[in-house]
């Protein structure tokens, strides 16, 4: 779990394949559509929460946490949303 970041966004790693890595990750607060439509994997962008999951490996499993992590919208990026 990811406090303060979308509220507090839950991430899932399931590394039981040994070359791949898979992570779904649900934002409970998706304080800003705009910012969230470019994370990796989204698959669900709404005002209210968002969902994704993407596949990667271990060699840029790192790179694409922290980038994933670094793109969730916090309370402080609110005010740049249309939504609210």
């Amino acid at each position: 779990m990811a406090r303060d970041l979308g509220h507090a966004t839950v991430l899932e790693i399931d590394t039981t394949d040994k070359e791949k890595i898979f992570v779904r990750y649900f934002i409970p607060k998706n304080n800003n559509t705009n910012m969230t439509a470019n994370l990796k994997g989204i698959n669900v962008n709404k005002s209210e929460f968002a969902v994704g999951d993407f596949l990667t490996n271990k060699e840029n499993f790192s790179n694409d946490i922290i980038t994933l992590i670094k793109g969730i919208a916090t309370d402080l990026d609110m005010e740049k949303n249309n939504n609210y």
